[in-house]
């Protein structure tokens, strides 16, 4: 899915990124490159919306909070949202 942003196809990587959290809802790689592909397309909000549903998946299936590198990526989409 980086291809499809780095192609400038972030609509195309939105989709791919849906169907893979529908695949594996667990897995913290597809949700990763949703949050990504949703940054790409410009809808910061629907990115930090899509780590809130991760984590509360992760917390209320499996006890676990996300990865430090899953929450750096959201603090960084916080850190350079436009004002």
């Amino acid at each position: 899915m980086p291809t499809l942003i780095e192609h400038g196809r972030s609509a195309e990587a939105v989709e791919v990124g849906q169907q893979a959290v529908r695949l594996e809802p667990l897995s913290e790689c597809s949700h990763k490159a949703l949050i990504a592909a949703y940054l790409a397309a410009g809808d910061r909000a629907r990115a930090v919306r899509q780590f809130q549903e991760h984590a509360a998946l992760l917390w209320s299936e499996m006890g676990l909070r996300p990865s430090e590198a899953t929450v750096a990526l959201v603090r960084h989409l916080l850190r350079d949202r436009p004002s």
